[in-house]
């Protein structure tokens, strides 16, 4: 009995939410509007419609970047709409993680620089990992509820730090500024 009436309750309870920001052409939410809901490595093509922009609404965490290819960050906008007169200086857009803001936890790994450290590559990590990621991170973002534990060598090995979403819920996000930090392997989970 009690299996007959958890399945339905679980099958109720997975609705997942896409990452999405929709920009509009007036202040207030007003006005035609464009939805982005992926990672935009150039916004040329909409460049007329952004030059105008003055509103958003974003669902997740979106990062403006004023160059293409995620480099020279700008803004980012967080589960929230606004007023921002700024769309004109930007070149590429993207989120953290995964599309699905209620998908299994990610860990982001980004290259960026000492002004823009959530710029450049990212690279996205969503399984313990005992060896290095690739590149000298300067920032990590946690999307989802998982703790995780990074480790300054590879092997689960080396001095350890525990970080975890912000905000106690599947769609929260933790950073971690990692200038001057190893983090050559990590695990799901803390001691």
């Amino acid at each position: 009995m009690k299996l007959i009436f958890l399945l339905p309750t679980l099958i109720v309870g997975c609705v997942a939410v896409q990452n999405s920001i929709t920009i509009y052409n007036s202040t207030d939410q007003q006005g035609e509007s464009i939805t982005f809901t992926e990672k935009l490595a150039d916004l040329s093509p909409w460049r007329s419609f952004l030059d105008s922009a003055q509103s958003f609404c974003a669902t997740g965490v979106w990062m403006l970047y004023n160059q293409r290819n995620f480099e020279v960050s700008q803004f980012w906008f967080e589960n929230k709409c606004g007023n921002y007169l700024r769309f004109h200086l930007g070149n590429s857009i993207r989120f953290p993680g995964l599309s699905d803001t209620d998908a299994a936890s990610t860990l982001s790994f980004f290259n960026g620089t000492f002004l823009s450290p959530w710029s450049g590559l990212e690279k996205l990590v969503v399984a313990d990992s005992d060896s290095a990621v690739g590149f000298a991170a300067t920032w990590i973002m946690v999307m989802g509820s998982s703790n995780w534990t990074l480790y300054s060598a590879e092997n689960f090995q080396g001095e350890e730090t525990c970080i975890f979403e912000k905000d106690g819920g599947a769609r929260g996000w933790y950073e971690l500024d990692t200038r001057g930090r190893q983090v050559n392997s990590v695990r799901r989970g803390c001691n």
